[in-house]
């Protein structure tokens, strides 16, 4: 039976972390001994588990405008690591959207829904296998405060996502090059340039301002490609090679990609190169990009993903987010026929703001 949850929030969602610093860049005053202020506790009390896999959500509270960041040194390498399949559709009338699976071992999964006073209201997916202990994966809803603080982490570990304006995300790996740098402009990281986006950015053009201001920093993962779009159908595909960003446009109502460089082939030599692409390609295609949730989660069944004899790999997530009514639809592993539903919260009296 398909189980929706439709979760709507109203309070402001997003808190600190790291050194446990104020929006001042002062220490905040903790509110209890353990040293969390009331906006950390909150956020953490928050956690709930919603399945088995184990899949959690939980609301952050506050700013965390001074989060600290750091990507795991044991996160995957090389092109086949992940073999994730990215796509946007925006023909249909009523439901532009854009459709993504996430495949690599089974591990702890969070929904992430952000509402902070300094950025857009967004809900992000977080793979929690780079954050917390395999031990705790299954039971992280019972823990104390204290035992979870790691989660307060989060809105920096963003895998794919979308905010209030119908801007949507996700990043796919391909083999690893060159990066451009300017010492000139800050570096972030891979997966944090992703949570600027979601933070800021009200279009595609917003977003590729971002990715065109900073340096992306691919050390201690694998290096990958971006797919953004907006509620417009508008998109566009980034890639690096060779020390180049590389942007890819079409006046197409779709565009799709998997784990290798699109810039690198020319559209005549794509097909054969990767099933998971040349199926959604030609649906995509066939349809002129006119897809509604359930046709984008069908499509992301027919290039999901499992591996014989090991049913904790493969597809760890399908998400479609639907650009204009702001909604998520989420199947868990390989189990479509559950579905769970959230919308993003929406606030008309706040704009981004650039952090």
């Amino acid at each position: 039976m398909k189980r929706v949850l439709a979760l709507v929030m109203g309070v402001a969602v997003l808190g600190i972390l790291g050194a446990w610093l104020a929006r001042d860049g002062q220490p905040a005053a903790p509110a209890d001994a353990a040293g969390f202020t009331d906006e950390q506790i909150r956020t953490l009390e928050s956690l709930e588990k919603l399945s088995d896999h184990p899949l959690y959500l939980m609301h952050y509270v506050g700013s965390y405008r001074e989060v600290a960041y750091s990507l795991s040194s044991d996160a995957p390498d090389g092109e086949s690591a992940w073999a994730c399949t990215l796509f946007t559709a925006t023909d249909h009338p009523e439901t532009p959207v854009y459709g993504r699976n996430f495949d690599w071992p089974r591990h702890p999964v969070l929904v992430l829904i952000a509402e902070p006073p300094d950025a857009y209201t967004s809900i992000s997916m977080v793979d929690l296998g780079y954050l917390v202990p395999e031990e705790l994966g299954d039971d992280l809803d019972r823990l104390p405060t204290d035992r979870v603080a790691m989660l307060l982490q989060t809105p920096l570990w963003t895998f794919d996502g979308l905010n209030e304006q119908g801007v949507a995300i996700g990043m796919a790996a391909v083999a690893d090059t060159e990066m451009p740098y300017d010492a000139a402009r800050q570096t972030v990281g891979s997966l944090e340039i992703m949570r600027r986006i979601l933070d800021t950015a009200a279009s595609v053009d917003e977003a590729l301002d971002i990715f065109e201001s900073v340096n992306v920093d691919m050390t201690g993962g694998p290096c990958v490609h971006y797919l953004v779009a907006d509620a417009s159908g508008d998109h566009a595909l980034i890639e690096y090679w060779e020390g180049t960003m590389h942007v890819l446009r079409t006046p197409d109502l779709w565009a799709c990609a998997t784990n290798y460089r699109l810039c690198r082939v020319d559209e005549a030599d794509r097909p054969g190169v990767c099933w998971r692409y040349d199926t959604v390609h030609d649906e995509l295609a066939r349809t002129g990009g006119s897809l509604d949730t359930a046709a984008a989660m069908s499509l992301l069944d027919s290039v999901h993903g499992e591996v014989p004899n090991d049913p904790e790999s493969g597809t760890q997530w399908s998400v479609v987010y639907d650009l204009r009514n702001l909604r998520v639809d989420l199947a868990m592993g390989h189990q479509y026929a559950q579905v769970f539903r959230f919308e993003v919260p929406h606030n008309d009296h706040r704009s981004g703001a650039n952090r």
